[in-house]
């Protein structure tokens, strides 16, 4: 069971690689005669149905979109919900208006001081934990190699990371130089598609050949015998072309710079507005919660995050993978960032907890509802529901009229959550 367990860890759930792909087929054609179809994952309540082929299968006759979620964007609508709330508190009113030229703000892609904190409290020597785009290793370490200064050196960043052999084995090696070779300049380092056409017309490469080198090189084709010749001809340095070679696929710039406008914008709210930050992102990405450390503050989590790290290396050594670890560690990263910076988390609270949205009091987030082990939205849900009636009278009451189990009861019980009601309802008859 151990080595089924290990083997199936972390295996997609969804019958394709985009669950959001949306196939469209014109009317007087019913897609059973053209595809195969089945249930999602054998779920066979589901009013969608999903696909087996690979899009270049049917892209000549059908058209596909691709309707993917992002939580990005549901944070933002969530954190705008704070500005419309609380008018007189920012400087803007609409989405597009909040800076993205902030000093304060794009400091924290190359330190944490803006966030008035030292590296040593938070383990980090970057400020973007939690920041879209710029949460991940690879981001970081990036972030740490270049330090970052303006907006246009983030959008190229982005497009290194979205690409393939792009930065690492590539141009990490030309920007930091070594003893085969100098120090490349940073502006000249390609980080998305459309640097190679720019810079292929600026070296006079007229632009139809430029573009079609462009699509070669971001498509991971590399270079024909052709194309190669074209650049040196146009005194194209050599390490230029030997990185085109190396490259697998790029990034479109408009995507990257949709992408760094966003992360800037959440970072707007980390450095400005933290309260409302930290309660936007846990509930929107906060995928698991150490709730025992986190009401306990800085040392708990500290030491929790700590143990979790310890075993996410053993993991790597034994090559499991935990994605529940994972989202673990994130959470108590963030967690420890923010109650360096002076915020509490209060423990799961029958009267003031939300089902999955955290509660703000004075410098405090109570914990909601879903941060429970085995809680799901459903059952958190149903307890905001049952409560909006009437308060909860006892630990009778509340299992009577929730959809928790008596497993979740004594959870609760041990986290000391009910400790203010008695077991049962009793009726005074004197």
């Amino acid at each position: 069971m151990d080595i089924i367990i290990e083997k199936i860890t972390g295996v997609k759930r969804t019958t394709g690689q985009h669950p959001g792909g949306i196939v469209v087929i014109p009317k007087n054609i019913d897609y059973s005669d053209v595809v195969a179809i089945q249930y999602p994952s054998d779920n066979v309540d589901s009013d969608w149905k999903t696909i087996h082929y690979e899009y270049d299968k049917y892209e000549k006759n059908l058209l596909k979109l691709d309707l993917l979620g992002h939580r990005d964007p549901t944070m933002i609508s969530k954190l705008m919900e704070y500005v419309e709330r609380y008018p007189e508190e920012f400087p803007f009113k609409e989405y597009e208006d909040i800076p993205l030229n902030d000093p304060k703000v794009l400091s924290i892609f190359n330190s944490v001081s803006a966030l008035g904190v030292t590296a040593e409290e938070v383990l980090e020597q970057i400020g973007t934990t939690g920041i879209p785009e710029f949460n991940t290793p690879l981001g970081k370490e990036m972030l740490s190699d270049i330090k970052p200064k303006t907006v246009s050196e983030l959008i190229k960043i982005s497009g290194f990371g979205h690409g393939t052999n792009v930065w690492s084995g590539n141009q990490r090696e030309l920007y930091l130089g070594n003893t085969l070779n100098n120090k490349v300049d940073f502006d000249l380092l390609i980080g998305c598609r459309d640097d190679i056409m720019l810079y292929l017309v600026n070296k006079g490469v007229d632009s139809l050949t430029a573009f079609k080198i462009m699509e070669s090189v971001r498509k991971g084709r590399s270079l024909t015998t052709k194309q190669e010749q074209v650049l040196q001809e146009h005194n194209v340095p050599e390490w230029y072309i030997d990185s085109c070679k190396k490259i697998a696929y790029m990034f479109p710039k408009a995507h990257a710079a949709a992408y760094v406008m966003m992360a800037l914008r959440i970072a707007w709210f980390k450095v400005y507005k933290p309260l409302y930050y930290y309660a936007v992102y846990f509930e929107v990405r906060g995928e698991a919660f150490d709730i025992e450390a986190m009401p306990l503050g800085y040392e708990a989590i500290r030491e929790a995050l700590k143990v979790a790290n310890l075993e996410k290396e053993e993991n790597q050594k034994r090559r499991k993978i935990d994605v529940k670890l994972d989202a673990l560690i994130d959470t108590l990263s963030l967690a420890l960032e923010a109650t360096a910076r002076g915020f509490k988390f209060k423990q799961v609270d029958l009267d003031k907890s939300e089902a999955s949205a955290l509660t703000i009091e004075g410098n405090s987030l109570y914990l909601p509802f879903s941060a429970l082990p085995s809680v799901g939205a459903t059952t958190a849900l149903s307890i905001t529901e049952a409560r909006s009636e009437r308060r909860f009278s006892s630990v009778s009451d509340l299992r009577q009229r929730t959809k928790i189990s008596k497993t979740i009861i004594d959870h609760m019980r041990k986290l000391g959550i009910l400790d203010h009601l008695p077991k049962d309802d009793q009726i005074n008859l004197f």
